[in-house]
């Protein structure tokens, strides 16, 4: 035999069997009828999908591509000798090696589930991995060989603050709390202010409070103020007036939307929150301006007041650095009540502490309250 064909086939040999002990580990095989959906736009991509150990593999410049690496060397550096690639992108820098399960993501190492193959002479990469550790989501349906690749949820610290404040609240049965608040209503031109007190004990399970409220209203350079003891049931808020007795109001009863209010639970609600520097090294501190229209609205329906409109509302709040409870919340808002001839401008300012989470206390309605 020719020695020139001989060596033809003696590298073909080498190539081949080096192929077969790479592919030997896996099973892997060719997904010609599989779609490949990135943000909600099917695409084609050169090569057909792999499939390795249940894992799909994508070729990979046409793939990091649609996934917005850039193509050149700022995004992708191959290492011709090592047969490794550096994907980049933002502050997200990803090292794969053909062949090996080992990875890093920022210079931390990792484990694949599978490894990337060079196949057809083209270096094909883990699709779900690579995806995920560029932000992305990723789910396949095998029943109709779909790859949908999306945008994750943005998830930063102080979405993961509200998520943490909002599960430890589900552990608490009773707290107690102080408020103190302050309001400024405009009446036919002259401007009336109301400072309230108040001390509660909440029970969440059996949806009670009860407690006592100071109210001063100074009118006329009068003090006008006044003392009451307090009573939420589930259903309806009670005031305990001197000579009369306990009387029911137009308040609402004991409500979700008050937990909410202050335990960040509506995380629409409070997406202006950033986090702060605080004073007290044991606290998580969160402010900005954010929109309490629904939850403080709520509170305003309560009230008997169908109309409505808040400016911009500034919120902060303290969460306990272990338990993620909410310690203390302080609110500034102001806007319109009502409507037309009607309507009243009003500020509002509110602080709020909260302690005894899950004391040693029971909360129970006065004996002498008749509902």
């Amino acid at each position: 035999m020719n020695k020139r064909y001989l060596s033809i086939i003696l590298c073909l040999a080498v190539i081949l069997s080096m192929a077969s002990v790479s592919f030997a580990a896996v099973n892997l095989a060719e997904s010609s009828g599989t779609k490949i959906i990135i943000e909600g736009k099917q695409v084609k991509l050169a090569g057909s999908p792999l499939i390795a150990d249940g894992k799909y593999l994508l070729v990979t410049t046409d793939f990091v591509n649609k996934l917005g690496v850039a193509n050149d060397s700022k995004g992708m550096v191959w290492d011709k000798d090592r047969k490794g690639l550096t994907i980049s992108k933002g502050t997200t820098k990803i090292y794969l090696k053909a062949d090996s399960k080992k990875a890093t993501v920022n210079k931390k190492s990792v484990t694949m589930s599978v490894a990337p193959v060079v196949y057809k002479s083209k270096l094909y990469i883990p699709a779900e991995f690579t995806a995920v550790n560029l932000g992305m989501k990723f789910s396949w349906d095998t029943k109709s060989k779909t790859v949908q690749i999306s945008k994750a949820a943005v998830k930063n610290d102080v979405t993961d603050m509200q998520a943490k404040a909002a599960n430890a609240m589900k552990s608490i049965e009773r707290y107690k709390m102080t408020m103190d608040m302050a309001m400024a209503v405009e009446v036919e031109g002259e401007k009336i202010t109301t400072n309230t007190k108040m001390n509660l004990a909440c029970d969440m399970k059996n949806k009670i409070a009860v407690g006592s409220m100071e109210m001063a209203m100074p009118i006329a350079g009068l003090d006008n103020s006044m003392k009451y003891e307090y009573c939420l049931t589930e259903k309806a808020a009670y005031m305990k007036i001197p000579m009369m007795g306990w009387q029911k109001t137009d308040g609402a009863g004991f409500q979700s939307g008050d937990a909410d209010l202050y335990n960040l639970s509506s995380y629409s609600s409070f997406d202006g929150l950033k986090l702060a520097s605080g004073t007290n090294a044991n606290e998580i501190v969160l402010k900005g301006n954010v929109n309490l229209n629904a939850l403080l609205g709520e509170q305003l329906q309560g009230l008997g007041t169908e109309e409505y409109k808040l400016d911009n509302t500034y919120y902060e709040v303290a969460l306990d650095k272990k338990t993620f409870l909410t310690k203390r919340v302080y609110i500034k808002t102001g806007g319109v009540i009502g409507s037309g001839d009607e309507s009243t401008k009003f500020t509002l300012e509110i602080k709020v502490a909260f302690s005894d989470y899950n004391g040693n206390f029971k909360v129970t309605l006065p004996a002498d309250l008749k509902q």
